[in-house]
C-alpha cells in the first residue's frame, strides 16, 4: 500500500474518488453526492493546489483503496475531512496509514493537534479514530449534510512531546528521581484513554486507567479461582503495566478486525518508547512485565489475562449488550475470543459462558 499526494493535474482522478465516497458513505461526509457533483472544474482545482491542505489517496496496484484531507485552521490545528474507505478495502488498515501520513505532514507543518468530526451512530469509525489515539473534545453539532444525526469532534495531540514539558521539573533534582517522576507524569495519559466498554455506575465508556484499576481489584477479590498457585502482588503488577502501552499506541478494540491489523507493532513501538523514560533497571523490570503478561506462560500472567478478558463482559452484562452490540457480534464470536480466560481459571470461563449464553437468550448479543 502506498500513499499518494494529490495536486494540480489530479482534478479528475479526486473528483471521481470523491464522489464515488460521498454516494458509498453519505453520512461519513459534511458535504452531499448532489452538491458536489455539480462542482466546477475551478473547485476542484482549488481544493488540490491550496497550500492550507493537503489531500491523500491510498493505493495498491493501481487501485485506489480509501482517502482522506486535512485542511490547517487557526491555532495550530489540522482538520482531518472526508476520510474514506473502499468497501473491499476495509480491516487492512487503510484509516490507520492514512492518518499517520496526516500526522505526520501535520508535524512537518509545526501543527499541534488534529481534530476531526465523526457521526454517532458510526460506532466503528470511532472505535478506529480512538484506537488512534484521537479522543472525544465536548463538543457535538448536527451533521450538515443530515441535521437528524448528530456528530461529534475527536482530538488528537501530534509532535506536543512529553507531558512534563508543559511545566519542567525544577533543575536540580536528582537525575534518578527526575527520570521516574517524568515516567510517572507520562502516564498520566493513560487517564484520557478511552476503551469502548461501557461504565456500570455511570453513562460513559471506561478509561484505560479505570479498567485497569479494576482488574487489580478483581485480582484480590478472585483470586482464588485460579487454576494454579499464583503470587498475587505479581499479579497485580501485571494488570497494572498491561496497558500502558496504549498511551501511545491507543486502545484497540477487541472486536474491531480492522484496528487490529497492526496491533502488536503498534504496541511494541509504544513499549520501546514509552518504558525507556524510566531508569534503565525500572525500564527492563516494567518492559519484562509487560512482555510476560503477551506471552502468557506464567500462571500469574494466565490469570491476569482471564481478567482482562473477563471484566468486559461484565461491564457488557450490565449494559445489557455494550460492545456486543457495537460491534453486531454473535455469541459464538465472543465465546471464541473469551476462551482465553479459561487458560487461568477453568471456574471463571465457566461462569463467563453462562453470562454470554444468558446475554444471548435475552437478545444482547446474537
Amino acid at each position: 500500500m502506498e500513499i499518494t499526494w494529490l495536486g494540480a493535474g489530479d482534478e479528475e482522478r479526486y473528483r471521481e474518488i470523491r464522489l464515488r465516497a460521498l454516494a458509498d458513505a453519505p453520512q461519513a461526509f459534511a458535504s452531499t453526492y448532489e452538491d458536489e457533483s455539480a462542482f466546477s472544474p475551478d473547485v476542484w482545482t482549488s481544493r488540490l493546489t491550496s497550500d492550507k491542505s493537503v489531500n491523500l489517496l491510498a493505493v495498491e496496484d493501481g487501485a485506489t483503496l480509501g482517502m482522506t484531507s486535512a485542511l490547517i485552521e487557526d491555532g495550530g490545528v489540522a482538520h482531518i475531512v472526508g476520510m474514506w474507505v473502499a468497501p473491499e478495502a476495509r480491516g487492512r488498515g487503510v484509516a490507520r496509514h492514512l492518518i499517520d501520513t496526516v500526522a505526520g505532514w501535520a508535524v512537518d507543518q509545526g501543527l499541534r493537534e488534529l481534530t476531526l468530526w465523526v457521526a454517532e451512530p458510526n460506532a466503528p469509525a470511532r472505535a478506529l479514530y480512538e484506537s488512534c489515539g484521537f479522543r472525544p473534545a465536548g463538543e457535538r453539532q448536527p451533521l450538515p449534510s443530515d441535521t437528524s444525526v448528530m456528530e461529534d469532534r475527536l482530538v488528537r495531540e501530534v509532535g506536543s512531546g512529553l507531558l512534563v514539558e508543559r511545566s519542567p521539573l525544577p533543575d536540580g533534582l536528582d537525575a534518578r528521581l527526575a527520570e521516574q517522576l517524568t515516567f510517572v507524569i507520562e502516564i498520566d495519559r493513560l487517564k484520557a484513554i478511552l476503551r469502548q466498554s461501557p461504565l456500570a455506575a455511570a453513562p460513559r465508556r471506561e478509561n484505560d486507567a479505570e479498567h485497569s484499576w479494576h482488574l487489580a481489584m478483581m485480582v484480590l477479590v478472585l483470586a482464588e479461582y485460579a487454576d494454579e498457585p499464583i503470587d498475587v502482588g505479581h499479579t497485580l503488577r501485571l494488570v497494572l503495566v498491561h496497558d500502558l502501552v496504549e498511551i501511545y499506541a491507543g486502545d484497540t478494540p477487541l472486536y474491531d478486525t480492522a484496528a487490529g491489523v497492526d496491533q502488536r507493532e503498534r504496541e511494541l513501538a509504544a513499549a520501546d518508547e514509552l518504558f525507556a523514560l524510566l531508569p534503565d533497571d525500572q525500564a527492563g523490570h516494567l518492559r519484562a512485565l509487560w512482555d510476560e503478561f503477551e506471552e502468557r506462560r506464567t500462571p500469574e500472567a494466565r490469570f491476569a489475562k482471564a481478567m482482562d478478558r473477563f471484566q468486559p463482559i461484565l461491564l457488557n452484562w450490565m449494559a445489557r449488550g455494550g460492545t456486543w452490540k457495537t460491534f453486531d457480534v454473535t455469541a459464538d464470536d465472543v465465546r471464541a475470543r473469551k476462551a482465553v480466560i479459561g487458560d487461568g481459571s477453568g471456574t471463571l470461563w465457566k461462569a463467563a459462558r453462562q453470562l454470554i449464553d444468558e446475554g444471548q437468550r435475552r437478545g444482547w448479543v446474537r
